[in-house]
């Protein structure tokens, strides 16, 4: 035993936990950390004064307490957007100081026994890796670790626990122990005050009421055997941890920043319990005006008792549809038989009436999708009135069954591997340069689609996201409906019949991105992240963006005419198709009805102070509460012209400083904001005024 280890068994073992995330484009997790935390926390509890533990997540941080003290173990998080900023850092760690312990654990870890084998013989820089649930299987570790002075060439077979023997290359991959059926039994992170630090730092809140899902999906890490049954904490704890966030927030949200939280359960509100932890947000919202938002998956089943949770917290969830698909052969597939969707399709008709932001997701490229049954889902799910229909391409997430070697060649399979949106970033530690981005492997064909279909369901996506996704051309897809035409029929004839040159030069610029952010080798792509001057397009945005939200963000910003234009033209098109040629009344009719539309969005983001003015000669509030646009201007002539100023209230502008404050203003902060905002809550309200200072149509129109 060498001198350095010998003097780390007569003090405290020093513990260095980190959930690294990166920061050169903003706060990538934005999540506290919260679930290594818990880990930190039980074993604590477990070890007492034998252990000495401190929590990182902002690089920066991390590398200044390296430098300052080496701890004995450093612990890191495992997940598909922080795998290799931890990698990095144990190898840099290594180097520096061979005799630290690194041990991972968290999901981003293979199902299969060979692929274990392949990832810890390629993860050298990994002492132990921590399979499954982490609390009670770190604890033993360390424990073990503890009373063997650190001495990492000892056995360590212990449940859940998987390690390479440095010496013989012998694999020790024990069985998973047993899951923690109290989380009552894992002390609370914030109650220890571990959290504090983060309230200011800028991170959202998490809570976790329950673990496990009893669906089986296969694209998913929860869908496997072991996480089928719910476990779940006190309410007691639930309550007491809400009570505490909800003090610490609220000068946070009196200075204009985050109002936010996240529920990490698989399937809020479909427990009774959730209904009680309702009551404890609810309480909160009243006297601290916190959560204002809540991110969370709602549960697929038990939609009557999902709609009571979403009413007792005033709307401030999203109610979710994660339909993925709605063919028959590819839910089969997935394993997914035991959801109901028609309590989905129920969930998304219902909250719409007190006020819920509905939304539905859709993964791209499922086993047997293809372009007919995507362009099938997605309508259906816009027919049945979701307010937003979100499409993510397949990710083969470590520790799933559909990223088997089974799994890819009974489908077979193509895939690409892309940069995961703002995972990226550079750093010193010491004399070594930490440069490294995070990668994903998605699906972009398999033996029911080609890749040219891939590109054409992401120019889809795209489309819905601008014309449909948010509401704010709602009143145009009621038309629609009223005439009995489906809204994806329009979305196709802008897809189909791009004339605008300026949407053309749109879509063709992100049909572009698309294809050239995909890489056919990871190898090769590592080696382009290695290099500064590829990294800084990266972090200037060049490179590396969500697509869909990059694109929903520029139109956001300076597309709205464009996007009133192209709309115009589509609807006129897809009615006379059905009606005949329209007079010169029912034009006028849908150029204002769009414009009418296009004003709520109007530099919300960048001119959110300034109110706009338009003028119409329609009464287009009567026509929507009355629902009677199948006159379509026929019985509805126009009338007097009529001035309507559109404004963002106090309540809004004040939603919209909070999220410039959070994400920042520029191109890549806002498409950040948009993806965790409820934009239909942000879209301008109107009024009639008297005339004055009226803006012509044609300047929001063209």
């Amino acid at each position: 035993m060498s001198v350095e280890q010998n003097s780390r068994i007569r003090r405290a073992a020093r513990i260095y936990c980190a959930d690294l995330t990166y920061v050169h484009q903003g706060l990538q997790s934005e999540i506290m950390p919260h679930a290594i935390g818990c880990v930190a926390a039980f074993a604590k509890q477990r070890l007492g004064d034998s252990i000495d533990l401190s929590i990182y997540k902002r690089p920066q941080k991390f590398i200044a307490a390296l430098c300052s003290e080496v701890p004995d173990i450093v612990a890191f998080s495992d997940y598909a957007w922080n795998h290799r900023i931890a990698s990095a850092f144990a190898r840099a760690i290594k180097t520096k100081h061979p005799h630290v312990i690194t041990i991972f654990g968290g999901p981003n870890y293979p199902l299969d026994k060979d692929q274990q084998i392949e990832f810890l013989r390629s993860h050298p820089h990994i002492d132990f890796f921590v399979a499954k649930e982490g609390e009670a299987a770190f604890a033993a570790l360390v424990e073990r670790l503890v009373e063997q002075g650190m001495d990492r060439d000892k056995s360590y077979d212990l449940p859940s626990v998987h390690y390479m023997d440095r010496h013989t290359g012998e694999d020790h991959l024990n069985p998973v122990g047993p899951r923690i059926q109290d989380l009552s039994q894992i002390s609370s992170p914030y109650l220890l005050g571990w959290m504090d630090e983060y309230f200011e730092d800028g991170f959202m809140p998490i809570i976790q009421t329950n673990r496990g899902c009893p669906f089986t999906c296969t694209f998913c890490v929860e869908g496997t055997a072991y996480y089928q049954k719910i476990y779940r904490s006190s309410a007691e704890k639930v309550t007491a941890e809400i009570e505490y966030i909800a003090e610490r927030m609220q000068p946070v949200v009196n200075k204009g920043g985050r109002a936010d939280l996240f529920i990490a359960d698989s399937n809020f509100g479909m427990y009774r319990q959730d209904i009680e932890t309702c009551r404890a947000i609810r309480a909160v919202q009243e006297r601290y005006r916190w959560p204002q938002y809540i991110s969370v998956a709602t549960g697929k089943n038990q939609k009557e008792r999902v709609l009571d949770a979403a009413r007792m917290v005033q709307g401030a969830i999203r109610l979710s549809g994660s339909v993925q698909s709605l063919d028959a052969e590819v839910l089969a597939n997935i394993k997914r038989a035991n959801v109901d969707p028609n309590q989905l399709v129920a969930l998304a008709m219902e909250g719409s009436d007190i006020g819920a932001n509905t939304y539905s997701e859709v993964i791209l490229g499922l086993p047997g999708d293809s372009l007919e049954k995507y362009k099938a889902t997605v309508s259906r799910l816009i027919e049945m009135g979701f307010n937003k229909v979100e499409v993510y391409t397949l990710m083969l997430l470590p520790g799933s069954e559909l990223n088997s070697r089974e799994t890819r060649e009974k489908y077979r399979f193509v895939t690409k591997y892309r940069v995961i949106p703002r995972c990226f970033g550079y750093f010193d530690y010491q004399d070594l340069d930490i440069c490294v981005g995070e990668i994903e492997e998605v699906v972009v064909a398999s033996d029911t689609m080609s890749s040219e279909d891939y590109v054409a369901c992401r120019e889809l996506a795209l489309l819905i996201t601008l014309f449909y996704n948010d509401g704010m051309f709602e009143p145009v897809i009621r038309l629609l409906k009223s005439l009995t035409i489906p809204v994806v029929e329009c979305i196709e004839v802008i897809h189909r019949q791009l004339t605008d040159p300026e949407m053309t030069g749109f879509i063709g610029d992100f049909s572009a991105e698309t294809r050239s952010e995909l890489w056919d080798s990871r190898e090769e792509l590592k080696t382009f992240l290695g290099k500064r001057e590829n990294m800084d397009r990266y972090i200037n945005g060049e490179l590396g963006s969500n697509l869909i939200f990059k694109y929903k963000s520029l139109a956001m910003l300076t597309g709205m005419p464009m996007l009133v234009r192209v709309l115009s033209t589509a609807v006129k098109q897809v009615i006379a198709g059905r009606t005949g040629v329209l007079n010169t009344e029912q034009l006028r009719f849908i150029d204002e009805l769009t414009a009418y539309c296009g004003a709520q969005g109007q530099n919300i983001f960048n001119d959110f102070h300034r109110s706009y003015c338009v003028q119409i000669h329609y009464d287009f509030d009567d026509i929507i509460h009355n629902a009677s646009f199948s006159s379509l201007g026929r019985e509805i002539g126009g009338g007097a012209a009529q001035n309507v100023e559109y404004y963002l209230d106090d309540i809004q502008q004040d939603t919209v400083r909070r999220i410039i404050n959070t994400y920042g203003n520029h191109l890549t902060g806002l498409t950040r904001g948009l993806s965790r905002t409820n934009i239909k809550r942000l879209l301008r309200q109107r009024r009639i005024v008297p005339a004055h200072a009226v803006r012509p149509l044609s300047e929001v129109r063209q």
